[in-house]
């Protein structure tokens, strides 16, 4: 189902307002397909190019939370062929959207956001987090993302 969302929309957080604009449509492609299952409704965005590296970082992330890859769906952001938050929205109904290393102006949406940050709007949280490199090399950064990741999504680490 191709949805095409006409000039802005305008969603407003407390005092703050996110726009994000939609100007031409995103070529989906096989990335959408990858991960067709998505069963948890959560999509995580990254912009690292090597997808091995991207992969094995977030397979870390989903084994410790006893997820599979079949419950999210992984999209790289390539600013050659960027899509906008607004198509992400309308194409996928996400209950969650992880930025890695992405600002949420790369995707068309403006508002001030940090590392660590969700911004809920609608029924969607967007939550802004550190590269996926510095994720899994400093034990810090790691602390913080996952306590984001399991008070956002309610899980439960392994034990």
């Amino acid at each position: 189902m191709e949805e095409q969302v006409n000039a802005f929309l305008l969603f407003e957080d407390l005092s703050e307002q996110l726009i994000c604009l939609n100007e031409t449509p995103y070529n989906w492609g096989a990335s959408a397909a990858s991960n067709a299952a998505f069963n948890k409704k959560v999509i995580l965005v990254h912009a690292v190019k090597e997808t091995a590296i991207a992969a094995n970082v977030l397979g870390k992330i989903l084994n410790a939370s006893s997820w599979t890859f079949d419950d999210v769906l992984i999209l790289e952001w390539n600013e050659l062929n960027p899509f906008t938050w607004t198509e992400l929205i309308a194409r996928f109904n996400p209950s969650a959207v992880f930025l890695f290393d992405i600002a949420p102006a790369d995707l068309r949406c403006f508002i001030a956001a940090q590392v660590n940050d969700v911004i809920e709007f609608n029924t969607v949280k967007l939550i802004i987090s550190a590269a996926l490199n510095q994720i899994d090399a400093d034990r810090n950064t790691k602390l913080s993302f996952w306590k984001v990741w399991t008070q956002q999504l309610g899980i439960q680490p392994k034990k």
